[in-house]
């Protein structure tokens, strides 16, 4: 996401090149189009999981959970690495296992979802 977030770790799933990411970063607010919805100037901790290959990233859309750390009226560097050190050191703990809880449900719904399709299409 550029200079405005910090990656704080990747964990690794039981798939190959899977893992599980957590970073803060700086959200610039605005409009949703997608929600209609309003989201203010924040820093949020994002927990989502990647997949790494042949030197790539790749994310889905949408996929993960995000939570607001602090709001802010603009951003600054400084409170970035302060929020990304504390996120690192254990602060809002518990909140991150939620949020990693949730996202690993998520994943496994969508797995189950996806065989059960998979078995469907061999079945017929």
């Amino acid at each position: 996401m550029g200079h405005r977030s910090k990656v704080i770790r990747d964990e690794p799933l039981q798939e190959p090149n899977s893992y599980l990411r957590t970073e803060v970063f700086y959200q610039e607010g605005g409009t949703s189009y997608l929600s209609g919805n309003t989201e203010g100037r924040a820093y949020c901790v994002a927990v989502k999981p990647i997949t790494k290959e042949n030197g790539m990233v790749s994310f889905i859309l949408f996929a993960g959970s995000k939570h607001m750390v602090q709001p802010a009226k603009r951003f600054s560097a400084k409170v970035l690495d302060t929020l990304a050190s504390d996120v690192a050191a254990g602060r809002n703990v518990e909140i991150i296992a939620n949020m990693t809880q949730r996202v690993l449900a998520e994943r496994a719904a969508g797995q189950a979802r996806d065989a059960a399709r998979r078995r469907e299409t061999v079945a017929v």
